[in-house]
């Protein structure tokens, strides 16, 4: 499963979404969650998705990246199920659920793959702005959250390291049982959170040694385009034709 996740990992190729700026990517983003949750009919989650698959397109990423994650995502969708029928939840539950799992996964992988992450933590830290009248440390918070995603592939990769360690040993994690599964869960976790805790005390006394300092991080330039534009008004389009219509909750 480790290998079909490739979550935060920045796509290097010129598109549309690529070259707008990271503040719209990330409202964009914002409105879309909003949408996919509040209206609970499987019909608009399907326009929905099919809105999705536009901007995939749009994005010049090749489609066997977004296959990949939607890989590994088919266990996780097939224990909703399994739950929901444990749990005599009605079947249009379960699909709902899992169209709205496909639906986050895929539009914040789009944002990810789409943005690098110095831009990231400008668009970020210009979102969050508005928080420094309250004396909350905005820049700081915004290159938290930036190293926060940075980490997450890192710590998929040392997981990847380790199982390929058991698999130079003879133990092949698909052959083996449940209750070995667990057992060697285990043994899994506990490396990559030590290997994991190693990285951050080596990032963290990098920027250190090289005297970071976070007020003048933020000197990127990101203009507006139309692209921008065209993308904002259309998922504002989208909210209000959902209010009009009516919450369907």
């Amino acid at each position: 499963m480790l290998d079909s996740i490739s979550f935060n990992r920045f796509y290097n190729i010129d598109s549309e979404i690529r070259s707008m700026n990271p503040v719209s990517k990330i409202l964009c983003v914002f409105i879309f969650l909003i949408l996919t949750f509040l209206e609970s009919s499987i019909e608009f989650n399907l326009i929905l998705l099919a809105i999705v698959l536009g901007i995939m397109y749009l994005s010049n990423i090749p489609f066997k990246v977004f296959g990949k994650i939607l890989l590994g995502l088919l266990s996780f969708i097939l224990f909703i199920f399994l739950i929901n029928f444990l749990c005599k939840t009605s079947i249009y539950t379960s699909i709902l659920f899992s169209i709205r799992l496909i639906l986050i996964v895929f539009y914040s992988s789009i944002l990810t793959l789409t943005t690098p992450p110095n831009e990231l933590i400008y668009g970020l830290n210009r979102i969050l702005s508005p928080l420094e009248v309250f004396k909350v440390p905005v820049k700081s918070l915004a290159l938290i959250l930036s190293f926060a995603l940075r980490f997450i592939p890192m710590v998929f990769e040392e997981g990847r390291v380790i199982v390929n360690s058991y698999v130079c040993r003879g133990i092949y994690f698909k052959n083996l049982s449940f209750r070995l599964k667990l057992l060697y869960i285990k043994s899994l976790i506990i490396p990559m959170f030590i290997l994991s805790m190693k990285n951050a005390d080596e990032f963290s006394d990098n920027l250190s040694l090289r005297c970071y300092d976070v007020e003048n991080s933020f000197s990127l330039v990101c203009p507006y385009t139309r692209i921008d534009a065209y993308m904002l008004s259309f998922h504002f389009m989208l909210m209000v034709i959902l209010v009009v219509k009516g919450v369907g909750l």
